[in-house]
């Protein structure tokens, strides 16, 4: 895994879009439906949606309540009291020049429950804990250092929408004609959320400051999972 992917990993977990396991203290509810799994499914970015210059890694799975995502330095909220009926996530999209793109949706019992779960998991306060498991990434060898913190002013998508970017600065040790040097590169974590009815979605891009993403994109891409949670099933 590059460490690009490795670092939107951790900042996908940190941010619980990796559901932990269902028997965890203070962990949802699981009970998906089908109906409810389509749903998810058809929300989340696809290749085409990506549009070209990128290439994938894995396929578009469903949450099962059996993975482990909790966060290494965080706390998580108690979500007991809620029930998750659907979730999927898509694949990984990359680019050769370091550029990650991945997005997950879930669906809860009611309206009133996807409200609570976003008002427990996606104030400005996550940020501290994605600044913190990011940085928990540094080796002997690289040093993932954050440098700043910021809730974006982006219009809102769907009922509600929040933006928050990770400003990073990565150091590496390298040999250069048989003498040690240190390089660094500035880079940029971006995590969007939106959310509709029983529908949250969520968007994590990460790209070298060098080969940025441009908000256009993210915006459009945020824009098209907020329109496809529109509709929920039928019953």
């Amino acid at each position: 895994m590059t460490l690009a992917r490795r670092l939107a990993a951790v900042g996908f977990c940190a941010l619980a879009l990796c559901t932990a396991a269902a028997a965890a203290t203070g962990d949802p509810q699981y009970q998906l439906s089908p109906a409810d799994q389509a749903w998810t499914g058809a929300i989340v970015l696809t290749a085409a949606d990506i549009g070209s210059g990128w290439q994938w890694s894995g396929a578009a799975g469903g949450i099962t309540g059996e993975d482990s995502g909790a966060s290494a330095t965080c706390s998580l909220p108690d979500m007991s009291d809620l029930v998750l009926t659907g979730g999927t996530y898509s694949p990984d999209f990359y680019r050769s020049d370091g550029a990650y793109v991945a997005a997950t949706a879930v669906s809860w019992q009611t309206p009133e429950q996807a409200a609570a779960d976003w008002s427990r998991s996606l104030q400005p306060a996550v940020m501290g804990c994605l600044a913190a498991d990011l940085q928990g990434e540094s080796t002997k060898q690289l040093k993932v250092l954050v440098t700043g913190r910021r809730q974006l002013a982006w219009p809102t998508f769907g009922e509600r929408s929040v933006a928050y970017r990770i400003s990073l600065v990565l150091k590496a040790r390298v040999k250069v004609r048989k003498k040690w040097r240190t390089v660094s590169a500035k880079a940029t974590a971006d995590f969007v959320a939106v959310g509709a009815g029983r529908a949250r979605a969520m968007l994590w891009t990460f790209a070298f400051d060098a080969h940025p993403l441009g908000d256009f994109s993210k915006q459009k891409w945020a824009m098209l999972m907020a329109q496809r949670m529109a509709t929920p099933p039928a019953g």
